[in-house]
């Protein structure tokens, strides 16, 4: 837990001298937990799908924020730094001059977050992660059955 909260391990626990284990062995430990977690709790937190009453809420909280009508959440790109790749450089390297995954997160109005896609390299743009999201096919599926939310994004 205090990986997440810090973010490095060597910062805080694998230099933690109370602790007793290798750097290699906490490495180990975290990698295996993070694996426990995201297979356990990110299906349960981080879900796209919303019921009429969330749509509902969802909608007026935006409306009456922004004015604009319909929108039942925001979705955009944000880059994730990497240690430069050895294959498919080009895949990750940036506009902004760095190696990064383009990851796509979508949250609705209380900040929950409901989308997560790590599965692009930072050349791509956010609209190419978007067009080429299973959240995308749903939303239009859901349209093709009378549907009319919105998700609010830039292009």
């Amino acid at each position: 837990m205090r990986f997440l909260a810090e973010g490095s391990y060597q910062k805080g626990v694998g230099q933690d001298v109370l602790l007793g284990m290798a750097q290699p062995t906490v490495s180990n430990v975290l990698s295996e937990t993070l694996k426990i977690l995201e297979r356990t709790l990110c299906p349960k937190m981080i879900n796209f799908k919303m019921n009429e009453q969330e749509k509902l809420e969802a909608k007026t909280a935006f409306y009456e924020n922004s004015g604009f009508p319909g929108v039942i959440m925001c979705v955009d790109g944000t880059h994730v730094s990497i240690i430069r790749p050895t294959t498919n450089e080009y895949h990750f390297y940036n506009r902004k001059g760095y190696h990064s995954l383009n990851v796509m997160v979508a949250c609705v109005h209380k900040t929950r977050i409901t989308c997560v896609n790590p599965s692009y390299g930072g050349s791509s743009h956010d609209s190419v992660v978007w067009s080429m999201s299973k959240e995308r096919a749903f939303m239009e599926e859901q349209f093709r059955h009378g549907d009319s939310s919105k998700i609010l994004g830039n292009k």
